[in-house]
């Protein structure tokens, strides 16, 4: 049994709604996964903070916040001056964690009244 699914067998056995710590775990996840490839890709351009806070045009302040997760403010503009600082570019996708049950994938155009001429 790995690791997520014993934390995953203790929360449905604690607590009440454990849907929603779930959900928090998957969001702290993400976050960390950003976190952890701001820092290899400075590591792998072989900086310290504050030449990066110099290339990105950043303050050395808020390469630590981004760093450490803690920047309440941060943008996508942020995360791109500070790969760019270090050389690296930004990439990725969208995808919905969870269907709303009551959307639908779409399967085609669905429009009353129109006709085409």
């Amino acid at each position: 049994m790995t690791i997520r699914e014993q934390l995953d067998k203790a929360i449905d056995e604690i607590f009440d709604n454990p849907a929603e710590i779930k959900t928090e775990l998957d969001r702290i996840g993400e976050e960390r996964r950003i976190v952890d490839s701001l820092l290899a890709a400075r590591h792998a351009a072989g900086l310290t903070q504050r030449e990066l806070a110099r290339a990105s045009g950043m303050s050395a302040a808020k390469i630590c916040r981004m760093e450490s997760g803690t920047d309440a403010a941060l943008r996508l503009g942020d995360v791109q001056a500070y790969l760019k600082g270090a050389g690296a570019s930004l990439r990725f996708s969208v995808r919905p964690s969870r269907i709303h049950p009551r959307l639908r994938p779409h399967t085609g155009p669905h429009r009353k009244g129109l006709a085409m001429a």
